[in-house]
């Protein structure tokens, strides 16, 4: 979604409200946005109390944020919301038309932003939560595969596939596994030390990277150390959106278990996959998405016809150039949402 900047004044805003949320102890709202132009305004959010419909500022920038034209920035905070809240996502025009305002991929989880888990056991946390600054944790190479995992800084070694930086810090490790070897389904894995069963639920949250024309797969699999069973958790195949996307996977076993991370190779050396931020919280089940991607439709959120002068339109790159690519997607022909004056 985007605010078209070429048709208003100066200060025109454009306002998208969401469907109300249920109260909670905590929640993380995250977002991507998009402001390049040299008389970008302003982009704001706000949280609406639903029982007194108190307004809060929770985010806001103005101005240009990039010197790429096609680079989307995360931003996220954090809200307690006893009372149940609407956010409100405003934008507002700049002195010219160089100023198009563009939001894509929402989200807001059942728990305030996660940075590491504060109630996961401190055994278990460096058994399987890793960011691979310093070295593996507790994961290890297997010996039943065909190639190894590789702990690795920048960016990797094939263009077209491959982050070109950690998730962490930008400036750190990741591990990945590089396809320039190796044939079509050619494996590498890595496993994590035995973890105590968690028959209420656990939560693993990570990072990947999976970018390439030629992609292959990568499956989380639960081998259970009682009785000898593997079962596949999690998967996912195909070329995603060059950048790290967040995954979360609940993990339910009465008996102990280890976790497999399985990379299997493409067609060709165009499908390097990364993996990073590790995080296991063995006190509950994954947070609870609530997320949009415009891809569809607009998933809830309206416009507020209230005092606004303009409205977010729901569009592609192909039709708004000055947007040239959806966060979702990556491609012209993505949704996204953005404002335009």
């Amino acid at each position: 979604m985007y605010i078209e900047a070429s048709s208003v004044g100066v200060g025109a805003n454009a306002r998208l409200l969401s469907s109300i949320f249920p109260s909670a102890t905590g929640s993380c709202v995250s977002f991507w946005y998009h402001m390049y132009g040299s008389t970008v305004g302003e982009l704001n959010v706000r949280v609406i109390d639903a029982l007194s419909g108190s307004e809060d500022y929770k985010w806001r920038l103005s101005g240009q944020q990039t010197a790429n034209p096609n680079a989307w920035l995360e931003g996220r905070f954090s809200v307690m919301n006893g009372d149940g809240m609407t956010i409100m996502i405003e934008a507002s025009t700049g002195i010219s038309y160089y100023g198009d305002i563009a939001i894509d991929d929402i989200t807001v989880l059942d728990q305030i932003c996660p940075v590491f888990p504060s109630t996961a056991d401190p055994s278990i946390y460096e058994t399987v939560s890793c960011d691979f600054e310093m070295s593996l944790c507790g994961w290890k190479q297997m010996t039943d595969d065909d190639y190894d995992w590789t702990r690795y800084a920048g960016t990797t070694s094939s263009a077209s596939t491959g982050p070109t930086s950690d998730h962490t810090t930008g400036t750190g490790y990741y591990i990945y596994f590089e396809a320039s070897s190796g044939v079509l389904g050619s494996t590498a894995r890595v496993k994590s030390l035995m973890i105590p069963a968690t028959p209420a639920g656990a939560c693993l949250q990570f990072w990947i990277h999976m970018y390439g024309t030629t992609m292959g797969a990568l499956n989380l699999y639960l081998y259970n150390t009682f009785d000898g069973t593997t079962t596949l958790v999690w998967s996912q195949s195909g070329t995603l959106r060059n950048t790290w996307i967040y995954q979360q996977v609940d993990l339910v076993s009465s008996q102990n278990y280890e976790l497999i991370f399985e990379s299997v190779r493409g067609s060709d050396f165009l499908s390097d996959i990364a993996l990073d931020d590790i995080l296991f919280d063995s006190s509950s089940l994954c947070p609870t998405q609530k997320q949009c991607t415009f891809e569809q439709d607009t998933c809830g959120w309206r416009q507020d016809t209230t005092d606004d002068g303009l409205d977010w339109i729901r569009g592609t790159g192909a039709s708004y150039p000055t947007v040239p690519t959806d966060k979702s997607t990556s491609t012209s022909n993505g949704k996204t949402d953005a404002a335009l004056p």
